[in-house]
């Protein structure tokens, strides 16, 4: 007996060690697929700062640094994560830096984790704005722009749209979901006390639909939502109230002709016309180049 107690606590202290040694491997081994990943930044005079909008915009920040680098070690996928902080003071940054000679920004918003919501967009659209206050220029290039990235690319001096590209801005949506049918099927009761009508953070778990109130008052909000919108997107762009409006009603899919005779675009072109304007603006067309300074 004492020989067996002897074996399990050995084989049990071992055991410990070996979880702990490979959680510290681990860890080291994230830390070193992140130090690869931090370049030297070398920015030249007259460059373009570029906001990526397929990039997930969240209010926190990374949970384990290196995680992107970690995935593609092992042939995975991590989404590409910016907190929104982040985001903001870059954009700052730019505007005070006489090496950034503007904006330039592309992509398409790909939510994830709650992540690039209305609300962290709103901020994101007013730091562009504040950085076209500095003299600098924002200019936007979209393929497939759905709400969420006109609402962003609206704010830009000017904004190109790819011919084979749209503006798609079909208006906002709340789905639930209800579990009582199901809660039904497996037996389970669930018991709630509430006061008054405007109460529907427990509606999922008792209601099978919305109640009048709860659809009454998801539908003020995302008409208050859509009218922020619909408003910020008219100023930036210069056109008459209820402009927008009349475009999104008449086409469902607003492609290059329509989009440009809306006045939502400034331009139809290609990528290849961006990138040679962006060589010139910034210098680089032909054997152009001009100093650059390491930071």
């Amino acid at each position: 007996m004492k020989n067996f107690f002897t074996a399990f606590f050995a084989t049990l202290t071992a055991l410990l060690v070996f979880c702990f040694g490979a959680v510290v491997v681990f860890f080291i081994f994230v830390g070193v697929l992140a130090s690869m990943g931090e370049k030297k930044v070398s920015v030249e005079h007259g460059s373009y700062l570029v906001l990526d909008l397929s990039a997930n915009i969240q209010d926190s920040p990374e949970q384990m640094e290196g995680l992107e680098k970690f995935a593609e070690a092992f042939g995975g996928h991590a989404a590409r994560n910016l907190q929104l902080r982040q985001v903001t003071r870059s954009l700052q940054a730019a505007a005070a830096d006489p090496d950034i000679a503007g904006v330039f920004v592309r992509g398409q918003i790909a939510a994830a984790n709650y992540g690039s919501g209305f609300a962290a967009l709103r901020e994101v659209r007013e730091a562009l704005a504040d950085f076209r206050k500095s003299g600098k220029p924002v200019k936007a290039y979209l393929s497939y722009a759905g709400t969420r990235d006109y609402y962003v690319a609206s704010v830009a001096n000017q904004i190109t749209l790819d011919p084979y590209g749209a503006v798609m801005m079909p208006g906002l949506a709340s789905q639930p979901m209800f579990f009582a049918g199901a809660f039904e099927k497996f037996g389970i009761g669930v018991q709630v006390t509430r006061v008054g009508k405007y109460k529907s953070a427990v509606e999922p778990f008792t209601r099978k639909d919305m109640s009048p109130e709860n659809r009454a008052q998801t539908q003020k909000l995302l008409d208050d939502v859509w009218t922020d919108l619909v408003g910020a997107i008219e100023h930036s762009r210069g056109l008459a109230a209820g402009t927008v409006q009349k475009a999104v009603d008449s086409e469902g899919i607003l492609r290059g002709p329509a989009a440009l005779a809306a006045k939502l675009v400034d331009r139809v072109a290609y990528w290849d016309v961006v990138l040679e304007d962006l060589k010139a603006d910034t210098g680089r067309k032909g054997d152009a180049r001009r100093s650059s300074r390491s930071r």
